[in-house]
C-alpha cells in the first residue's frame, strides 16, 4: 500500500508525515465554550414564576401566598436571579475574552473594573442616606414613654397603638409603639410585623385597626367603653401620631392621662368613667402619674 507523504530530518534523524497527518495540521483551529448548566436558566422563570404567584395572585383571585411581601418587594428580591443571571453572563464572555490577545484583555479589564468601581461609589451614595427621620420610627422621647410603661404597667397590659396598612393585609406600627412589645413584653394592638402568620392574632390585629379607622371621635366615652371591651388598658400615642388623636383622647373622660412629655401621651382606660386629670393637677388613682408637663 502506498502512503503519500513528506519527508525530513530533525536532529540528524529521518522523519516522515503521511498525508492524514499532514491535513491535520492544514486543518483551521477550533474551540468551544463549555455549555452553560441549565440548572440556572430555568431556575430564573420558575423563581419569577413564584413570586408573581404568591405576591401578585390576589388579582387573579387567588389567596394571598406571602402576606408580608407586595410587588415593591418583588422589585427587590429579583437583585437575587439577576446576580445569578449577570454571573452566567460574565463567564461566558471572561471565555470568549481569553482568547483575544493579553492587550485587549487588559484594557477590557481596567474598563469593567473602572465600570464596577463607579457602580460601587454610585451604591454608597445612595444608602448614606437610608438611615433618616423617615425609617426611624422610635424617637429618644418614645423610648423614654416605652421605659416607663415597662415599670408602670402589669405584665397583662394590652396597649392600643397607632398603625396603617403597610403590605396586603399587614398592619404595622406608625411610631414608637411598634417597639413596646419587643421591648417590654406587653401586647399591643399591632405586634412586630411577623403576627401575620398567626392567624387568629392576625384577624384580631385586623379587625381593631378597621375599627380604629373608622372612629369618628375619640372623645366619645364609647369608644373607651370599646376599647375596655377588646381588653386593651393603655394607649400610647407617640410623636408622629396616627389614627388615635390625643386632643380627642385627652377629653375623654373614661381615658386618665398617665403619661406626657416632648409629645409622647400614655393613657389608662379607666374601669369605670371618671374625670380626666388636668396637667399640673393633683395626683389621680391608679397608676403614679409621672413626668406630666
Amino acid at each position: 500500500m502506498a502512503v503519500l507523504g513528506i519527508g525530513g530530518r530533525v536532529a540528524g534523524q529521518p522523519v516522515s508525515l503521511s498525508a492524514s497527518q499532514l491535513s491535520a495540521f492544514s486543518q483551521p483551529a477550533h474551540f468551544s465554550l463549555p455549555p452553560c448548566p441549565p440548572a440556572p436558566l430555568l431556575l430564573y422563570p420558575a423563581w419569577l414564576a413564584l413570586l408573581a404567584l404568591g405576591t401578585a395572585g390576589s388579582y387573579l383571585g387567588l389567596p394571598i401566598l406571602l402576606p408580608t411581601l407586595n410587588l415593591n418587594s418583588v422589585y427587590i428580591l429579583l437583585f437575587v436571579p439577576q446576580a445569578m443571571f449577570l454571573g452566567t453572563a460574565v463567564l461566558a464572555l471572561q471565555e470568549l475574552w481569553r482568547w483575544r490577545p493579553w492587550i485587549a484583555q487588559t484594557v477590557g479589564y481596567v474598563v469593567v473594573g473602572g465600570g464596577l468601581a463607579a457602580v460601587l461609589l454610585h451604591g454608597l451614595a445612595q444608602q448614606a442616606t437610608v438611615l433618616n427621620p423617615t425609617t426611624l420610627l422610635a424617637q429618644p422621647a418614645e423610648l423614654a414613654a416605652i421605659e416607663w410603661l415597662a415599670e408602670n404597667s402589669p405584665p397583662t397590659a394590652k396597649i392600643g397603638v397607632s398603625s396603617w396598612l403597610w403590605l396586603g393585609g399587614t398592619w404595622a406600627g406608625t411610631d414608637g409603639g411598634a417597639w413596646i412589645t419587643p421591648l417590654t413584653g406587653r401586647l399591643t394592638t399591632t405586634p412586630p410585623i411577623d403576627y401575620i402568620y398567626d392567624r387568629p392574632l392576625a384577624l384580631a390585629v385586623r379587625d381593631f385597626n378597621l375599627w380604629a379607622e373608622g372612629v369618628a371621635d375619640w372623645s366619645d366615652p364609647a369608644t373607651a367603653e370599646h376599647l375596655r371591651s377588646l381588653g386593651i388598658t393603655h394607649l400610647f400615642v407617640g410623636q408622629r401620631g396616627g389614627f388615635l388623636d390625643p386632643a380627642e383622647l385627652g377629653r375623654n373622660p373614661a381615658l386618665t392621662l398617665r403619661y406626657a412629655e416632648e409629645g409622647v401621651f400614655i393613657w389608662e382606660v379607666s374601669v369605670g368613667v371618671g374625670l380626666v386629670p388636668t396637667l399640673g393637677a393633683g395626683q389621680p388613682q391608679g397608676l403614679p402619674l409621672q413626668r406630666v408637663r
